[in-house]
């Protein structure tokens, strides 16, 4: 006999997005999801996120599973409308709605026109002139790789080159922007992943024995074609790229 999976269960809420991740790689709608529990108690007066009308794809597609990422590949971010980095921000993570308004920018990654990651920084801030720092709250990449591409994408974002799109996107701010920051939750009392991007600044171990870890970095005088490059190295000597790179 076949289990009924609960509609608004985790479970059949995981399965869905593992199915939409397919569907949206193939170029196919997704499925919409159902409320989770705590979204049905918590936001009982407005849908969840992707069902919400207000909330929509913008037509961008995943980078497909056998897509083949080299030198020659296009790289780049992009600043999103707040109705498409949520849409996709719901379906990479399944957690509740975000408040937009502890915002200031959605940054999409794309290589060669696929979308990679969704990313949300805090300039609110920096804005008022109260730091000189843009703070990385949430970042997202496509799940279901052998390769780090969070990773990559912490490359991009610690670089002279998306500091440069940053104050682009806010011509009208006049304070410097002298650093990323970001804090990150962990089990552990470092995050490898992190090493040789960004620098540990603070750690606190709360209550539960999860470690409350800020990060920072300078900005680095990179292009995001070395940043590519750099990753595509350090990824081939780990064995994780499923191709063969053209560096070997």
């Amino acid at each position: 006999m076949k289990k009924q999976l609960r509609s608004n269960s985790a479970e059949y809420r995981g399965m869905l997005l593992r199915r939409n991740a397919l569907l949206v790689a193939e170029g196919k709608d997704p499925i919409p999801l159902p409320p989770s529990p705590e979204t049905i108690k918590l936001h009982t007066s407005r849908p969840p996120l992707t069902r919400h009308p207000k909330y929509r794809s913008g037509g961008l597609r995943l980078i497909p599973k056998e897509h083949v990422t080299s030198l020659t590949s296009e790289i780049g971010v992009a600043q999103l409308p707040d109705s498409i980095a949520f849409y996709w921000h719901d379906m990479f993570t399944r957690r509740l709605p975000t408040n937009k308004a502890h915002f200031g920018v959605y940054v999409g990654v794309f290589i060669d026109g696929y979308l990679v990651g969704i990313n949300g920084f805090a300039m609110a801030d920096w804005m008022k002139g109260a730091n000189y720092r843009a703070f990385l709250t949430f970042g997202e990449a496509v799940p279901c790789r052998p390769y780090r591409l969070n990773r990559l994408q912490l490359m991009l974002f610690t670089t002279q080159a998306f500091r440069r799109q940053l104050l682009s996107w806010h011509k009208t701010c006049v304070w410097p922007l002298n650093s990323m920051e970001t804090t990150i939750l962990s089990r552990s009392p470092a995050v490898n992943s992190m090493r040789g991007i960004m620098k540990l600044q603070t750690r606190e171990q709360l209550d539960d024995g999860t470690y409350r870890l800020l990060y920072r970095s300078d900005w680095k005088d990179q292009s995001y074609k070395d940043c590519l490059k750099q990753w595509l190295t350090e990824e081939e000597k780990r064995g994780n790229l499923p191709w063969k790179s053209e560096q070997s």
